[in-house]
């Protein structure tokens, strides 16, 4: 294998991968800058091969990687990565295309689900601030009823006060004596 700067690849391809082959390993969760930088951290073993150049000189172990990644992402691969080779791009293997499927499977039966559980809120919400507005309605209905017999009861006391008070004014004027003409019906 050469690298870019021309130097001879002396190391094992199946054994130790480059940043793009863990990139491609992890099925394009991750891409070559973040491998580096999981390098530069610490967080993914890896080993410094002097002989590959100053550049694109660090390796990690296929097992490290392949263990690093069922961490990080849940990957188990069991296949070898494919040689690249020239003149042909790369296509992703049958797995990959199937672990994708059965994702975006589950994904949508999840958002199914989801949008399920929205809309029966939305429903039960909905069909709640109905009852409430009916109920509100036959309270003001109700409300408006007992302004109504409230008001006829006022009436009818004020009508019997109006009476009460003529019956009043009609026994004290019989029963006055001060008057002549109460003096002269008491004469009797």
């Amino acid at each position: 294998m050469t690298t870019h700067d021309g130097a001879f690849d002396a190391v094992d391809p199946d054994g130790w991968l480059t940043a793009e082959q863990v990139a491609e390993l992890s099925g394009g969760r991750a891409k070559a800058n973040t491998v580096r930088s999981w390098w530069n951290t610490g967080t993914l073993a890896f080993k410094v091969f002097p002989e590959l150049g100053a550049k694109s000189n660090k390796r990690s172990k296929r097992e490290d990687a392949e263990r690093f990644l069922s961490r990080k992402f849940g990957i188990t691969p069991t296949t070898p990565l494919p040689a690249p080779q020239a003149g042909r791009p790369a296509q992703p293997d049958q797995r990959r295309v199937t672990e994708l499927l059965d994702t975006l499977t589950s994904l949508k039966a999840a958002a199914d689900a989801a949008m399920q559980a929205l809309l029966a809120e939305a429903e039960h919400h909905a069909q709640t601030a109905a009852a409430q507005a009916a109920l509100s309605r036959a309270q003001a209905d109700a409300d408006a009823i007992r302004a109504q017999a409230d008001a006829k009861r006022v009436e009818t006391l004020r009508h019997l006060q109006t009476m009460f008070r003529g019956y009043d004014s009609a026994l004290t004027t019989f029963l006055q004596p001060s008057t002549p003409e109460a003096a002269f019906l008491h004469a009797d």
